[in-house]
Order: C-alpha cells, then sequence, then structure tokens
C-alpha cells in the first residue's frame, strides 16, 4: 500500500481544500496544526471490498505509520476526504465526518470529509485496536 502526508499551509495547500476550505478553516480553531492523509491505496487483493482481518491490519499498519508521522510533526489533526461509501471502514479507524457530502469534480464521484483528532486521549488505541 501507499499514503502520503502533507501539511496544510493555507487555501488551497491540500487536495481537501479544493472541496472543503471553509470547513477546513473552521477547523483551524482547534486544531492549528492539519495534516491531509491523500493517495492512500491498496493492492487490489486488498481492496475495501474485502473488509477482512488481514486488509483491516494491512491497512492500520500502514495509518500506524501515518500516525506517528503526524505526531512527530506535532499535528493536531488528520483529515481526508473518501467516497460516502468506505466511511464504515475510516471510522473503524477513528475518523469522524465534519463535512457534508459532495461531488469531487477530479474523480466525478461523491466525496465526505472526515477528521481524526490526533490528542485525544485514546486515540492510539483506537487506530490499532490495543
Amino acid at each position: 500500500g501507499t499514503i502520503s502526508l502533507i501539511e496544510h499551509q493555507g487555501k488551497g495547500s491540500v487536495p481537501l481544500g479544493t472541496l472543503y476550505e471553509q470547513e477546513l478553516d473552521n477547523l483551524l480553531t482547534t486544531y492549528p496544526k492539519i495534516f491531509e492523509v491523500s493517495n492512500f491505496a491498496m493492492s487490489k487483493k486488498d481492496t475495501f471490498s474485502q473488509l477482512t482481518p488481514e486488509s483491516i491490519r494491512g491497512t492500520q499498519l500502514l495509518f500506524k505509520a501515518v500516525l506517528e508521522e503526524a505526531k512527530n510533526a506535532c499535528a493536531d489533526a488528520l483529515v481526508i476526504a473518501i467516497n460516502p461509501k468506505h466511511f464504515s471502514f475510516y471510522r473503524l479507524l477513528g475518523f469522524e465526518k465534519f463535512g457534508e457530502e459532495k461531488i469531487y469534480p477530479f474523480v466525478n464521484a461523491p466525496a465526505v470529509a472526515l477528521l481524526y483528532d490526533v490528542n485525544k486521549k485514546g486515540s492510539y488505541n483506537t487506530f490499532f485496536g490495543a
């Protein structure tokens, strides 16, 4: 799998901002340092359509690296835009909705914005089921 972490540095600095700039601005009062999780992809055998213990664990390990990097960068929150049909999976990782469903023109598909509070007590355990 692969995944990227992009620091929000103002208007237009993260891909999610093309749809959710106002919502991101609203988050900055609570979460001054935000990073977007982007370009998340898993091998075809580990797709979201096959939620097996192995695919969930593989994804948790990928997100573990992202979370550790975010903590090293003193991030307050992670955000991500996903297709709403995958929300239940991201909820397992501890993400919560912060934006309404919109059409993402780049992929011509619905998107919803999610937030992960890096400093939330127990967040590490939520991410890894510990």
